[in-house]
């Protein structure tokens, strides 16, 4: 690859361009993230009963305290007995170590009231959603709450608890999450704050129409979001385009300026036609290369990472089952792009040896016909021809193969997730929308991941034309003595004595 690398000397003057299309890349890998997400709160207010507001909440206090609670269905809304979830949260899960694990919340507990909202009134008046909200949005280091646990025999016990919130950095900080587990939940309870910004802007009230407008609202944003993101592809597509014609033309005036200058000694142990074999063909290789580089070679992977911390900050453990199939596309990218280049490398060789004998033949073509030797010279072009279509059906072998290949890693990997993440949404440890919109983004990634299997083959068949332009530039300059003389304007005759020469070669 040192070759291949060698030539971004002419792309590294054009920096400027290149800061502006990797952070076009950047941004449409964002966006495209953020597109994906809004399909949970989409199908949130169009199939959920507690609505925008009430999703925001819930999704709050899971991801700062670290529990689940059970998400109320029609039949639980439907219910007025004291013990319906309609006026009570049920924890389904508790996070090992969380703030809510530390309090002594645990699975199956009912949160009854908060920081005493019924106030005077029966906790059975207080609906869920209230509860919710003030449990996301406590104000202080900690929020008193008050809860039922079952024991046996369908007896319960209620008691009251101190847990911590956000805003208590000591307590969080002797907590020793690690620097991952903090990050994931800061930057999980940051997005959130903005949701609850966004969100506050519509009515509470679960109406048709509220509903209708807040559909509206998140279909706005995507359609926002999806033009910035086309400007944004628009710009890197046409800068990287720019890039590589500014480099290809200053990289095949720099090769011609050097070949003009070599000693013609040079050129008696190979044809011209590996000359411009190299200025023309090789070159066009390597800006092709350079372009799906700054192309898809850097939007793709962006997308596919930015959709995976997407799915990370989902749930870690799914996407992680996802994540088990990238060693063995990475042990699949590595041989095919070996093969690729080893095919490459060959094709140039015969597509040079074509370029000669086409050029001998019809230059003495008077000659083979005098010689009456066009069979002969049919024989050696067909032979050439015949290594060429060898090397080329390789090329196309490997580039058919490694798409399939990657997507059967793909669904192996996919299948593994999806049968894991059903049974946890059965379990109610995972949210069908979330569960939904975890898919979708895991399938964007490995799609993304797809679209860049032949990005590693294109690298490998520039390295390849690399290490053939690369050395024509290292190659002695004709010699001039530094002392030589510069000779007047001559008149009459020039007379030669004592020169000896040689032929070249």
């Amino acid at each position: 690859m040192k070759a291949f690398w060698q030539v971004f000397r002419y792309v590294w003057p054009q920096w400027p361009r290149v800061i502006a299309v990797f952070v076009s890349a950047m941004v449409i890998g964002l966006l495209l993230a953020g597109s994906f997400m809004t399909i949970i709160p989409l199908l949130t207010v169009m199939m959920g009963g507690e609505g925008l507001h009430g999703w925001v909440d819930r999704s709050t206090c899971e991801r700062q305290y670290g529990l689940r609670f059970s998400t109320p269905n029609v039949a639980n809304l439907a219910d007025t007995s004291e013990s319906s979830l309609r006026h009570r949260l049920l924890v389904t899960d508790v996070e090992e170590n969380g703030l809510a694990d530390k309090a002594g919340i645990q699975t199956n507990d009912q949160i009854t009231d908060v920081n005493n909202v019924s106030g005077d009134r029966p906790q059975s008046q207080v609906p869920y959603t209230r509860l919710l909200l003030e449990l996301a949005k406590a104000p202080g280091e900690t929020v008193s709450i008050e809860l039922v646990r079952p024991l046996e025999q369908d007896a319960q016990a209620a008691q009251g608890i101190e847990l911590a919130t956000p805003h208590n950095v000591a307590y969080i900080k002797d907590l020793n999450w690690g620097v991952f587990r903090t990050l994931q939940w800061r930057v999980s309870l940051a997005g959130l704050r903005v949701a609850r910004r966004v969100v506050s802007l519509l009515p509470r009230e679960q109406t048709p129409a509220n509903q209708i407008r807040a559909v509206a609202i998140i279909m706005m944003v995507m359609v926002v979001v999806t033009i910035i993101r086309c400007i944004a592809k628009f710009y890197q597509d046409y800068l990287g385009e720019k890039i590589v014609q500014v480099a290809v033309n200053h990289l095949r005036e720099d090769v011609f300026a050097h070949v003009t200058n070599m000693p013609m000694s040079a050129f008696a142990r190979e044809r011209p036609t590996d000359a411009i074999s190299r200025l023309i063909r090789d070159t066009t290789i390597l800006g092709s290369a350079i372009k799906v580089l700054l192309g898809k070679g850097l939007r793709e992977p962006m997308v596919a990472l930015a959709l995976t911390a997407g799915a990370l900050m989902l749930n870690w453990q799914l996407a992680l089952v996802f994540l088990c199939g990238a060693p063995f596309v990475l042990a699949a990218l590595a041989t095919f792009g070996s093969k690729m280049k080893k095919a490459t490398r060959r094709s140039l060789v015969a597509g040079s040896e074509m370029l000669a004998k086409l050029q001998e033949a019809m230059v003495g073509l008077r000659v083979v016909k005098v010689y009456n030797r066009q069979g002969h010279e049919q024989e050696l072009f067909k032979g050439i021809n015949d290594r060429l279509l060898k090397q080329l059906l390789r090329m196309s072998k490997v580039e058919a193969a490694t798409s399939p290949v990657l997507e059967v890693f793909g669904i192996l990997a996919g299948a593994g997730a999806i049968v894991l993440g059903m049974s946890w949404v059965l379990g109610g440890g995972l949210d069908g929308p979330e569960f939904l919109a975890l898919l979708a983004m895991l399938g964007a990634s490995a799609e993304s991941v797809r679209k860049t299997s032949d990005i590693w083959n294109r690298i490998q068949q520039a390295n390849a034309a690399a290490e053939s332009v690369v050395p024509v530039m290292e190659r002695p300059l004709e010699f001039q003595k530094p002392d030589a003389a510069t000779l007047p304007p001559v008149r009459g005759n020039v007379e030669f004595r004592d020169i000896v020469f040689t032929y070249p070669g």
